[in-house]
């Protein structure tokens, strides 16, 4: 016998509701709806395979500073960019990142300065508008150049120069012939480069400006870290240079 239903006064056209629930599973049109709703049919059940063992994880290197808990890549932090080699060419879109591109007064000095704050190099804008990313491509060709005796000249001092000297000649086997050579002004292909001006000190680990509006380079030798923080308001003196 079937079960008793009872007339829907909800329902002009008709229609019937149990007097119980339906089973469970079993889908119910809803009340402001005349349209019957449509059942999916039951997907079959998967039978996957057994789970095969689980290689641990092993971290790649600079994964705590360069990808984030979740995943995503990190901004980059200065110890991701420095130092920065002057003797190759300068990835500027890293270098963007922790350093900013301003403009430096055509009037400024740019000194750059070892972690002793000793004084190497002294470069006068000598009238021209640059960047700090113009002045770090325009030394960094400097370096990979052959020297110039004008450059020589107007960048050192007389103490700088000497300086120079020597570290040229530590570091060629005929270095006092080339040295020479270069002195009477010839252009030798081996004789000294650009960046002898730096004692070895080629690496970049700031630029900036001071309190006292002193532009500053930071440089240092290969594979060290300055002393103070790149880019830190230290008191300098145009009369520091050694």
């Amino acid at each position: 016998m079937p079960p008793h239903q009872n007339f829907n006064p909800e329902y002009p056209w008709g229609g019937w509701m149990p007097s119980s629930a339906p089973p469970a599973g079993q889908a119910v049109n809803p009340p402001s709806s005349p349209y019957p709703v449509n059942q999916s049919p039951r997907e079959p059940a998967l039978h996957l395979p057994p789970g095969a063992p689980r290689v641990r994880s092993v971290p790649l290197p600079n994964t705590p500073s360069t990808v984030t808990p979740w995943g995503s890549p990190a901004a980059p932090t200065r110890e991701d960019v420095f130092p920065v080699d002057l003797t190759n060419a300068v990835d500027f879109h890293a270098l963007a990142r922790v350093l900013d591109d301003v403009s430096i007064p055509e009037n400024a000095t740019i000194y750059v300065l070892t972690p002793s704050r000793r004084c190497v190099l002294q470069v006068p804008m000598q009238g021209s508008r640059m960047t700090t990313f113009g002045f770090i491509q325009f030394l960094r060709s400097k370096m990979t150049a052959l020297l110039t005796r004008e450059e020589f000249s107007s960048w050192l001092s007389p103490a700088a120069q000497q300086a120079v000297h020597q570290h040229f000649l530590s570091l060629s086997r005929n270095g006092e012939r080339l040295w020479n050579g270069f002195v009477n002004g010839a252009r030798a292909p081996r004789g000294p480069k650009g960046v002898v001006l730096l004692q070895g000190h080629h690496c970049l680990w700031g630029f900036s400006q001071n309190q006292r509006g002193e532009w500053i380079m930071d440089v240092d030798v290969p594979n060290q870290g300055v002393q103070s923080h790149p880019g830190e308001n230290t008191p300098f003196s145009t009369r520091s240079y050694a």
